[in-house]
C-alpha cells in the first residue's frame, strides 16, 4: 500500500510541474517594436481642504530626455466637474481622437498609422459636469488602449506611431499610464497591443 501511495504521489507531484509549463503562453516580443511597461499613476490632489484636485505630469516615451506627453487632471468642487486631458508639452506629439478633442479608444490588434483619423495635440480623456449631465470618456471603464504619435525631436521629420494602455478611475482623480510600444523604424505602422 505504502508503495502505491508513493508513486501516485510522484505522479501528482510530475503533473504538477508539467501541467503549469504547458499551459504558459509563450510570448516573444518583436525584435522591431519598443515597449515599456510604466505604471506612471497621476494623482489629482487638493492643495488645500477647499481647493479643487489637480495633476499635471508627463512622460518621455523614448528615454532622450525631453517630454514627449502630458496629462492635465482637475476636478473643480464648485460645479461638481471633472475634466482630463493627454497634453503635448513640446508640440511633436499628437493623440488619436474621435473627429472631435475626445480621445478615441482604439480596440487591441487595431492599426495605428499615418492613415488614422483624426490626429490632434489635445484630446479629453473625460468630461464629467453633474449640471448639464455631461458625462464622456473613460473614467470608471478599466484599461483602455489609446493611440498616439510623437516625433523624437524639434527637427525630426519623423514620426513614430504608438499606443498606451491607460486607466482612469471612476473619481477621475487617477490616471495610470500601464504600458506603452511604437515601433523603432519611423512611419510604420504598429497595433494596439503589439509588443
Amino acid at each position: 500500500m505504502n508503495s502505491k501511495i508513493k508513486s501516485y504521489s510522484a505522479l501528482a507531484m510530475a503533473a504538477s510541474a508539467v501541467i503549469p509549463m504547458a499551459c504558459k503562453k509563450n510570448e516573444v516580443n518583436d525584435p522591431n517594436i519598443t515597449d515599456k511597461t510604466i505604471y506612471k499613476s497621476i494623482v489629482a490632489v487638493q492643495a488645500t481642504p477647499l481647493s479643487n484636485f489637480i495633476a499635471v505630469d508627463s512622460i518621455d516615451v523614448d528615454g532622450n530626455g525631453l517630454f514627449d506627453m502630458g496629462f492635465v487632471i482637475g476636478v473643480n468642487l464648485n460645479d461638481s466637474s471633472a475634466t482630463a486631458y493627454c497634453v503635448n508639452p513640446r508640440n511633436l506629439s499628437q493623440v488619436l481622437t474621435d473627429g472631435s478633442n475626445v480621445l478615441k479608444i482604439v480596440a487591441e490588434e487595431t492599426s495605428i498609422d499615418s492613415n488614422s483619423t483624426t490626429w490632434q495635440n489635445l484630446g479629453l480623456i473625460h468630461q464629467k459636469n453633474l449640471a448639464s449631465s455631461t458625462n464622456i470618456g473613460i473614467g470608471g471603464q478599466g484599461d483602455k488602449f489609446i493611440a498616439f504619435r510623437f516625433r523624437s525631436s524639434d527637427t525630426s521629420s519623423d514620426i513614430y506611431n504608438g499606443w498606451m494602455k491607460v486607466n482612469l478611475s471612476a473619481d477621475l482623480k487617477i490616471f495610470i499610464v500601464k504600458e506603452l510600444a511604437y515601433p523603432n523604424t519611423p512611419n510604420t505602422a504598429i497595433k494596439a497591443g503589439a509588443k
